[in-house]
């Protein structure tokens, strides 16, 4: 009966305004809302900033060696943590267009796994049945997938466009055909996407077939102008704007003891009338719990909101990085603050609290 009495007593305090509801629910939603959104946007910076490494196939590798390309071997590099995918490529004859015989086009066989490394994965299924060209040759002949390619050697499918932007990376693809196939033969090169980016030189060798010449195959990195090092664990524990998560932990302990002892002579009263200590505690914390649960909700409806609409591709991320810390240091600061501001409130300073009041 006590209990359920409490409950009523900090509703009827709520809507009178007695708790001044509104002016706290304020306060604790602009402190979510700042600690979490700069946070949260440097959040999106990081990933921002993986996304165009990986687009720009900085976390590419190759290896090397004119028919040392050990196929099965190049295929299972995958097992290997932290290797994504890996695909071998080979020279094969010129194709040349029957619009422009004269240039004939840079043509190489590869595996079936090579697209889904030049493309991020986004063209996995690649088939034997066509060839694939780069975006700006389908563009300068005006051929989309599906299209029939004229060629001095008979019509071949169009079965996929790759995107090759000059943005540093290896050259050589950005005029080019790439033919895939299922052989057993040795390919002059093994590509391996790796994620998070690493050293993988040694990894690599293990796609050769030793022989007299293999010590002589070159490792290097497809696309160097965004660094060869870039390690988003590290990227993403270092941010400057990290510890802002944890900063609602003393400002909403400041201000649960604030609203609380603002307070003070209204419930050293409820206690010289006969209040429960406990229950006095009891009803604030239920009266700025349910500001601060409110706060909380108005918080995350409006980030889900903002994150939509500047379309944050990974919305859950970073409501997981930023928000979700911020709100759990908001609940245990104002849980912590309210409860020692209510502790604090005694009813034997009930006329000292009457004479000092303004």
């Amino acid at each position: 009966m006590r209990l359920r009495e409490t409950f009523r007593e900090a509703w009827r305090n709520i809507n009178s305004g007695m708790s001044q509801f509104l002016s706290t629910l304020f306060i604790l939603t602009c402190v979510i809302a700042a600690c979490a959104g700069i946070d949260g946007r440097q959040v999106m910076s990081i990933e921002q900033k993986a996304r165009t490494y990986r687009s720009s196939l900085s976390n590419v590798y190759v290896i090397k060696a004119e028919q040392q390309i050990e196929p099965a071997a190049c295929q299972a590099l995958p097992q290997n943590t932290g290797i994504v995918a890996a695909g071998g490529l080979r020279k094969a004859t010129p194709i040349r267009l029957t619009l422009s015989k004269a240039s004939p086009l840079n043509t190489y066989e590869v595996s079936q796994s090579f697209l889904t490394v030049i493309t991020g994965g986004k063209q996995s299924s690649a088939t034997t049945g066509g060839i694939w060209l780069s975006q700006a040759l389908a563009a300068k002949f005006f051929l989309h997938v599906g299209s029939q390619v004229d060629t001095t050697a008979g019509p071949m499918k169009l079965a996929g466009i790759y995107q090759w932007p000059e943005d540093g990376r290896d050259t050589r693809l950005g005029f080019a055909a790439l033919v895939p196939v299922i052989t057993p033969s040795s390919y002059d090169e093994c590509w391996a996407s790796v994620w998070p980016p690493k050293s993988i030189s040694r990894t690599l060798n293990q796609a050769l077939q030793y022989s007299e010449t293999s010590s002589n195959a070159q490792t290097e990195q497809i696309n160097y102008t965004m660094g060869d090092k870039f390690d988003p664990n590290s990227e993403f524990t270092s941010r400057l704007t990290r510890p802002l998560i944890f900063a609602p932990l003393l400002l909403c302990f400041v201000l649960g003891i604030v609203v609380c002892r603002r307070r003070k002579l209204e419930n050293s009263g409820y206690l010289h009338a006969g209040e429960p200590k406990s229950s006095m505690v009891l009803r604030l914390m239920v009266e700025y719990g349910l500001c601060t649960l409110m706060a909380v909700c108005l918080t995350l409806s409006v980030s889900i909101i903002v994150l939509k609409v500047i379309r944050v591709t990974d919305i859950s991320g970073v409501l997981v990085a930023s928000l979700l810390p911020t709100i759990c240091s908001t609940i245990l600061g104002m849980t912590m603050g309210t409860a020692v501001g209510a502790c604090s409130i005694k009813e034997k300073s009930l006329f000292k609290h009457f004479k000092d009041r303004d």
